[in-house]
Parts: structure tokens; sequence; C-alpha cells
């Protein structure tokens, strides 16, 4: 530890959102732990807001998992928070719906309500089937 602040652009960059997240809610380094300051939803205004000054991640001709969705959920779709689903457990046609939810708004979180107000109905079919057809490599 040398006392200086993380540089939060440079962190966003090279993980994921959760565990940035993760980071910011347990601390790092001189960082100190924000989850009792924060509460879990200012923490993710937090990530969303450093992760918004950094250019899109991905390039457009990559398939949308790799572009949005593996960011929190992994190629593996596991879920490593209590509150998010583990996509293999679910249907294609769930996935569709939730996402659709959320996309419309009619779902409101801040997260997801970001990741998919812009997706089209073939991208959201394209997470959809990807997730859908993974097999749920343990139990929660």
């Amino acid at each position: 530890m040398d006392g200086r602040p993380a540089n939060l652009l440079r962190l966003a960059g090279k993980q994921s959102p959760g565990a940035f997240a993760w980071k910011i809610a347990q601390g790092r380094g001189a960082m100190p732990a924000y989850r009792n300051s924060l509460s879990e939803d200012e923490i993710w205004h937090l990530v969303n807001f450093v992760e918004s000054l950094e250019n899109e991640i991905g390039s457009a001709d990559e398939p949308i998992v790799i572009r949005r969705c593996a960011l929190c959920h992994g190629l593996t779709g596991e879920s490593v928070y209590e509150t998010w689903p583990n996509l293999p457990s679910m249907t294609e046609m769930e996935i569709v719906a939730k996402l659709r939810a959320h996309r419309s708004g009619a779902v409101v979180d801040s997260t997801m309500g970001k990741v998919s107000f812009d997706l089209s109905d073939d991208e959201i079919k394209e997470a959809a089937r990807y997730y859908s057809s993974l097999k749920r490599t343990q139990d929660h």
C-alpha cells in the first residue's frame, strides 16, 4: 500500500463491473471500503459513471454476449451475487422476457436498465439463446 488513491479509470477498463463494484465496496490498498457509507445502488451508480468515461468496451462486430453480458455475467452466466439470476437455469423465453422488461423500463434496475435500453430484439434473442444453452456448473 503506497497511500495513493486508485486510478478508477484504469481499474474499470481491466475488470468486470461486478469485480469493480466489489472493490469499491470492500476497499483495496489505500482505497477505503465504502460498503457502510454507500448503498449497493450508489456503488453501482459510481461503477456506471466511471465506465461511462471510458470508450465502449468491445467492438460492434463482437457478439452481444461478449460486448455487454459477459462483463457482469461472465461467459458461463453463473451468478456471483445472490440477487443476480443464474442464466443457464433459465429458459430462452424467460431470459428474453426479463431482458425485454428491463429494456422497456417495466422492471427498474439501474444496472440492467443501462445495459439493455438499446438492445435490439435480435441481440436479446442472441444473448438468451447463448445463456439458456449452457449447463449449470454448480448449484446456488
